[in-house]
């Protein structure tokens, strides 16, 4: 059923090129606009956040990638392209380590930081994070259940984070 369903959607994506083009220029530029964003925020805090605030922005979406790193090695899940018997849109050698999504993990902690910063920025990282949490199941590289686990994992550890400790 995963098959079918992935087939068929990523032959509606690859049936007209510039459907293609455009899903790979999301696919790729998204998560670097998040990164640059991330590293403008690091930037902005030294001159505009007090010494914790700053110290926050750069640790807790520190610790919380090396924490899903580690887990994601422990768990080791298949990823789609692995398990079943599909041409992904974008090609990936990569094997294992499928859950939960890292990419969905660290742009939704920056969002976290983001929102701590200003809620407008927040929610601008956000909506980022939702579209890439689409793309990356629609490029057979991940599962929906990979980046829901990344989106509440970073969800989770952004508010113990930002707003608990």
């Amino acid at each position: 059923m995963y098959r079918d369903r992935y087939n068929k959607l990523s032959g509606w994506i690859r049936r007209k090129p510039y459907r293609y083009k455009l899903f790979l220029i999301l696919y790729k530029t998204l998560p670097l606009l998040v990164m640059g964003t991330y590293g403008v925020m690091i930037f902005y805090g030294i001159y505009k956040l007090n010494r914790e605030q700053w110290i926050r922005i750069i640790a807790v979406p520190a610790v919380t990638f090396l924490v899903v790193t580690v887990f994601r090695k422990l768990i080791n899940e298949k990823r789609p392209y692995e398990a079943y018997d599909i041409q992904p849109l974008v090609y990936k050698s990569k094997q294992g380590e499928s859950f939960p999504s890292r990419h969905m993990v660290s742009v939704v902690i920056i969002a976290m930081a983001g929102f701590y910063i200003s809620v407008l920025l927040g929610s601008l990282l956000l909506l980022f994070s939702v579209l890439i949490g689409i793309l990356r199941p629609a490029a057979g590289v991940h599962y929906v259940r990979d980046i829901l686990g990344g989106f509440f994992f970073s969800l989770i550890m952004g508010i113990i984070g930002f707003y608990i400790i």
